[in-house]
């Protein structure tokens, strides 16, 4: 049973959550079809890749094994060897996560905040 929160907003339990990703997983991009999308025009890859553009990739075993698809890159980084398009996900870390662990940003950072 869902249960409301903020503004009768519902927050379904996990095992919804979860048979809705078996429910609706696909690949991206099938393997019989990469060189269909490597040769598409870059307006429709670009329509393409919008129809993923936020939406939650999954690959169970992986470590993160779901992100967000902020962007879908078809670059083929090596002539002559063909890959699949690459998952870019972007993220914003505070610089206190990024830099807690150094000791000359924690002086610096004592020294701005006085």
């Amino acid at each position: 049973m869902p249960k409301s929160f903020d503004n009768g907003k519902e927050i379904l339990s996990m095992n919804k959550v979860l048979s809705y990703f078996i429910r609706s997983r696909s690949l991206l991009v099938e393997p019989e079809n990469l060189q269909e999308y490597l040769a598409m025009s870059p307006k429709n890859w670009q329509r393409y890749a919008e129809e993923f553009k936020e939406m939650i990739a999954t690959k169970p075993g992986m470590r993160p094994n779901a992100v967000r698809v902020d962007q879908l890159d078809r670059d083929q980084l090596e002539p002559g060897k063909t890959t699949f398009p690459a998952i870019v996900h972007f993220v914003l870390r505070p610089p206190q996560l990024s830099y807690a662990g150094n000791p000359e940003y924690q002086i610096t950072w004592r020294e701005y905040v006085k």
